[in-house]
């Protein structure tokens, strides 16, 4: 439906997530002072705003099909390639592919890595996510431990 109704005169927004994750209050090492600590979430976000076009001629579709084949393939000891698969086949499966291309007027990024928090309540929001492991906590400690002063990045 969003390609059948769209309206070229509304601005579109693409919303990129980066890295996210819950952040417990019993990380601040301030919760031991006053107790005045609740939980949050950091996260990283980027919006795109812009026009909007969709396509469905089939050269561009299979030049995006193959980039992003490509991309996701390229670690593999052996990568499957579009051109793996009958010409034909591949033909069938683009008429069924409608691309979009956005033409970017204006980005946004917010982030919200606990910069509003003492420098030791950060450190140990840090600390734990580091000791959680998984992906997403280890990469937001990161962001945290890479520069962070206050709400800037230096």
């Amino acid at each position: 439906p969003l390609w059948r109704d769209f309206t070229p005169e509304i601005e579109a927004l693409v919303i990129f997530q980066g890295p996210d994750t819950y952040i417990s209050p019993s990380w601040y090492p301030t919760k031991n002072v006053s107790g005045e600590v609740v939980p949050t979430w950091n996260y990283v976000a980027v919006h795109a705003s812009g026009p909007l076009r969709f396509f469905d001629e089939p050269a561009p579709l299979l030049r995006l099909v193959t980039d992003l084949t490509e991309r996701h393939e390229a670690e593999r000891a052996k990568p499957w390639s579009v051109s793996d698969a009958p010409a034909d086949y591949v033909a069938g499966m683009l008429k069924a592919i409608i691309g979009f291309e956005i033409t970017i007027a204006r980005l946004e990024g917010k982030w919200k890595m606990s910069q509003n928090r003492p420098a030791e309540d950060r450190a140990g929001v840090a600390a734990g996510l580091q000791e959680v492991g998984r992906p997403a906590e280890t990469a937001v400690a990161e962001i945290m431990t890479s520069g962070v002063d206050g709400d800037r990045r230096t």
